[in-house]
């Protein structure tokens, strides 16, 4: 919904965010703009620190945008069952290898979509 709203802004467009701890509800100003987006306590989500990752890898642009265009219809786009609003991204050991793997479901549709895995030496790895 952010990337959404800053996507149809303006160049140079003035954006004030807000968080209001107490609703838990996030604030977004610009112009004669207000919106008022619901968020999720920090504590749910993972800590995001590099050494704690099974596996690194870079790809090319276009593989991942193929990934992710082929997965994404399967995202779920309902609030009440966040979990499911995404991709999983993972690096799968399969017959042929180490494969990169995108996974969605919004709890009817399934995506898998596999693309091999970059070959740099020492970068993909499970």
């Amino acid at each position: 919904m952010l990337n959404d709203i800053a996507r149809k802004l303006p160049d140079g467009a003035l954006v004030t965010l807000t968080l209001e701890p107490e609703t838990g509800r996030l604030t977004v100003q610009a112009g004669r703009s207000n919106f008022s987006l619901a968020t999720l306590p920090r504590e749910d989500f993972p800590v995001m620190s590099s050494s704690e990752y099974s596996a690194n890898f870079k790809a090319p642009a276009p593989l991942l945008r193929r990934l992710f265009d082929k997965s994404k219809f399967a995202i779920s786009n309902e609030e009440t069952r966040y979990y499911l609003n995404g991709v999983y991204m993972h690096v799968a050991q399969t017959d042929n290898g180490p494969t990169l793997r995108c996974v969605a479901t919004d709890g009817h549709r399934l995506a898998r979509i596999d693309a091999p895995c970059p070959k740099v030496p020492r970068v993909c790895r499970a």
